[in-house]
């Protein structure tokens, strides 16, 4: 209904999330290469991880396969240079590219900057994507979004919390211009965002 009033979207005909990481299926492998008993199965491991994820809501054990076939999954790999290996990190870059092969597989796979070269970067019709980094702007948007949510039925509450939160913010950055000029923005990404938002709210 979100989807339908917001986006103008039928939600009937929107794909599926799956979100996966990687390091636990980096994991999963090492235990199939320790245990010949084991059979490395990158589908099953997606479909055990979105059960264990889902628990109490009896998925049934074809429930993948049909998203599939379907054309109804969006697989959300997440942390590719979470992968403490080179040639364990070469090798889930492979199953993934292989697992691109079907079409009726959309994906999206995230990795930072640092741990995407050489051998690690997807081939095939992956499109590549930088992150800027944010603007402040950018951060008292996202900081007001969730200020906002959190406390709807007190908008001016909310707005205090966001001044303050703000506030400590531009501090932040401006010592660190004090101690060197040539210092980069400091709170530049959603994860640093999120995380002074959980400390500021919980005080």
């Amino acid at each position: 209904q979100l989807a339908k009033d917001k986006l103008k979207i039928d939600s009937s005909k929107l794909p599926i999330p799956i979100f996966i990481s990687l390091n636990a299926y980096s994991r999963y492998l090492k235990r199939v290469s320790q245990n010949s008993e084991l059979v490395k199965s990158f589908p099953n491991f997606i479909h055990q991880s979105f059960t264990e994820n889902n628990i109490g809501f009896n998925i049934p054990e074809d429930f993948f396969a049909r998203l599939v076939d379907s054309n109804q999954a969006i697989l959300l790999f997440d942390g590719l240079d979470e992968i403490p290996n080179e040639d364990l990190r070469v090798q889930v870059r492979q199953d993934i590219e292989n697992l691109s092969n079907n079409e009726n597989l959309s994906i999206v796979v995230t990795c930072r900057t640092t741990g995407y070269k050489d051998r690690t970067i997807l081939g095939k019709d992956f499109r590549e994507i930088r992150m800027k980094p944010l603007t402040l702007p950018d951060v008292e948007q996202i900081i007001t979004l969730a200020y906002e949510r959190i406390y709807p039925d007190n908008l001016e509450y909310a707005k205090n919390r966001i001044v303050d939160l703000m506030k400590g913010i531009h501090a932040l950055e401006e010592d660190r211009r004090r101690r060197s000029l040539d210092a980069k923005q400091f709170v530049s990404n959603p994860l640093m965002v999120k995380l002074l938002i959980l400390v500021h709210f919980s005080e």
